[in-house]
């Protein structure tokens, strides 16, 4: 793909309103949404009961795809010529970008609740226990 071409100008700026909504929408999601009440609806219906769950993922989604276009996507040498071949562009990427891409592709959220549900879980059942028995 063309580095200028008016494709790969629209895919940035789908990517820049991405990466503003995340910037904006996770701190307000951990401060204002978290809950307990929410992490019990999320362990009797699981990770996708919650839509904003699922648009965070579409999300992680597209920023994987935008990795792989990246691996794609012509640039400008030194000397002021378009690099076309795929394997220095996906070198010229891989000492660029790629490490901050793939940080950020990582669906960390998905991870947290595929590890700690289990000991999140037996926590607040010991929790509810000790509320209902006094």
């Amino acid at each position: 793909m063309l580095h200028y071409s008016p494709i790969k100008a629209a895919w940035d700026w789908v990517i820049l309103l991405l990466v503003l909504y995340t910037a904006v929408f996770t701190p307000y999601s951990a401060a204002f949404l978290l809950d307990e009440h929410g992490d019990a609806l999320r362990r009797r219906c699981g990770y996708t009961c919650n839509p904003l769950n699922v648009v965070d993922l579409m999300v992680d989604v597209l920023f994987i795809v935008d990795i792989v276009i990246n691996f794609r996507t012509t640039f400008v040498n030194a000397n002021d010529e378009v690099v076309t071949q795929s394997g220095k562009i996906a070198v010229h990427y891989i000492k660029g970008w790629f490490a901050i891409d793939l940080v950020a592709a990582v669906p960390f959220d998905l991870l947290i609740f595929r590890s700690g549900s289990d000991e999140h879980a037996y926590i607040m059942e010991n929790k509810d226990r000790q509320g209902s028995s006094s």
